[in-house]
């Protein structure tokens, strides 16, 4: 229910930012379960064999949106793990 939320969330904001002049090309978040999910609900997938690291533009025919995972917390992630 919270990644259904969150995605609707980032498309309305997408498309503001869009109105207001702005370019959205990416979308950056940590690996948190909930943006997980906003991954899985927009159709992005880190899986091995079903990798898709973007999603249609809400507003533009033929463009794509990137999600990006955020790099600090990658590397915060693998220095606790070390």
């Amino acid at each position: 229910m919270i990644g259904i939320v969150l995605a609707q969330l980032v498309v309305k904001a997408i498309c503001l930012l869009e109105g207001i002049g702005a370019i959205v090309n990416g979308v950056v978040s940590d690996g948190a379960s909930t943006n997980r999910k906003l991954w899985a609900e927009l159709g992005v997938s880190g899986q091995t064999g079903k990798v898709k690291k973007f999603f249609e533009h809400p507003l533009k025919n033929n463009k794509k949106v990137y999600m990006f995972s955020d790099a600090p917390h990658l590397l915060k992630n693998v220095r606790n793990r070390l």
